[in-house]
This record gives C-alpha cells, structure tokens and sequence, in this order.
C-alpha cells in the first residue's frame, strides 16, 4: 500500500517483491527459520549470491529488513538499501514508476 508520504502509487520497472514484514516474520512476530526465508528469496531473487540487489519500500523502513536477511543471514554480497525508498523516486516526474506489472 502507498504511504501517504508518497507522490504516487506503484513500483520501480523490473523490480520484483519481496513482501516485509510479512514475509520475514511469523505469526508471532519472530523471525522465520532461515531455510523458509531462503526459499522465498531465491523463488523471487533467484540464487545467484553476487547480483545486484537494491531493497526498496514506501520509505526504507522495511526495506532495511530484507537487506539485512538477503546479506547478512542468506549471503547475497551485493544487496544495497535505496534508503530513500518510492517517498523519494516518486517526486521525480520522469522517475520509471509504473502501476500493477511485475516483469
């Protein structure tokens, strides 16, 4: 969902999803164990350990998670943090923001 911080809905082009908290996390708030997050990230990210990866969100609070699983806890070695996340690109009118493809 857009924050309301955020100019306009949608994603980077080409990017894929990683959903955060919701994915990292267990019904109980804990994380999950460590063979189930490497499922999901590979079955989105693939397992090349050395591609680049750029962890986006509304804001780059949640981002922050999945950047701190792919490197710290998977072993992806190139995973960086847009810290200014979609608030950011989103005031930018020619940014390559586009609604509801993932491709």
């Amino acid at each position: 969902a857009k924050a309301p911080t955020v100019a306009k809905a949608g994603h980077i082009r080409g990017a894929v999803c990683l959903s955060s908290p919701g994915w990292i996390l267990d019904g109980e708030g804990m994380m999950k164990k460590e063979e189930e997050l490497r499922a999901i990230a590979e079955g989105v990210v693939g397992n090349d350990r050395s591609k680049e990866i750029m962890s986006y969100c509304n804001t780059g609070v949640f981002a922050s998670g999945w950047r701190y699983f792919l490197r710290e806890v998977l072993g992806y070695q190139n995973v960086k943090l847009y810290d200014g996340s979609i608030e950011e690109l989103a005031r930018d009118p020619n940014a390559p923001i586009v609604k509801y493809t993932w491709k």
